[in-house]
């Protein structure tokens, strides 16, 4: 079920990206050729990318998500969920890089940190429970 929602999260970003370079759904709804507008939308990319890719990535290092997963009893079931915490952590920071590199045409911040973040998505594909606990 987790690798469901992980490509289902995928196509979603894939076509929703198809269909604003086709013209279908409307690009630039942002006016950021004013600066302020154009550093909040900078920050905001920068920041959810930054804070995502750490947390995404180090999600199951972290002291009570890793004492968790190790408990014997109900190990199988906090990896489901925090395999799934991860995936959502993955889809706010992919759609929002998405909406802003769409929606401000004068600032490429936000690109860049698309590309950053679906790097960071090839490193968090879901493992199962059994997989996970070999390592």
């Amino acid at each position: 079920m987790t690798k469901t929602y992980y490509i289902c999260i995928l196509l979603l970003a894939i076509t929703a990206d198809i269909l604003m370079d086709t013209g279908t759904l409307e690009r630039g709804w942002i006016d950021d050729s004013d600066a302020s507008v154009s550093y909040v939308c900078n920050l905001v990319s920068i920041a959810v990318t930054f804070v995502g890719c750490f947390t995404a990535l180090r999600l199951f290092r972290f002291k009570g998500v890793a004492a968790q997963v190790a408990a014997p009893e109900t190990g199988a079931k906090a990896h489901v969920r925090w395999t799934n915490v991860r995936t959502t952590i993955l889809a706010i920071m992919l759609l929002t890089d998405l909406v802003l590199c769409h929606g401000c045409l004068y600032s490429t911040t936000p690109q860049y940190c698309l590309g950053v973040a679906l790097v960071t998505a090839t490193f968090c594909w879901p493992t199962r429970y059994a997989e996970a606990t070999k390592a």
